[in-house]
């Protein structure tokens, strides 16, 4: 029994090792820009930091929010593709 876990745990490790998950669904980067800056971003409602920012990311779509005190925020659905940059560029208006 003891032999088995051993060669089970030893070939998990294998895989993991030699197959990151990373490197198996990619990543990229998001780049988000607003006027004015200084503007809070959210991504799946979790707080990013604030504009501008570079973000490094797994592939897939998240969705953006872009707040600041002051302005109508900006929601919107972005993609983040394998090795990429996307560039998301907000322009907030005033209340």
């Amino acid at each position: 029994m003891k032999r088995i876990i051993f060669s089970a745990l030893l070939f998990f490790s294998i895989i993991l090792c030699c197959f990151p998950m990373a490197s198996i669904a990619g990543n990229g980067k998001l780049h988000v820009v607003s006027e004015p800056d200084g503007a809070d971003v959210f991504l799946d409602n979790r707080m990013e930091g604030q504009t501008p920012v570079t973000l490094d990311l797994a592939v897939g779509s998240y969705t953006l929010r872009v707040e600041k005190k002051g302005y109508v925020p900006v929601i919107q659905e972005v993609t983040v593709n394998d090795s990429e940059t996307t560039e998301i560029k907000i322009k907030l208006a005033p209340h």
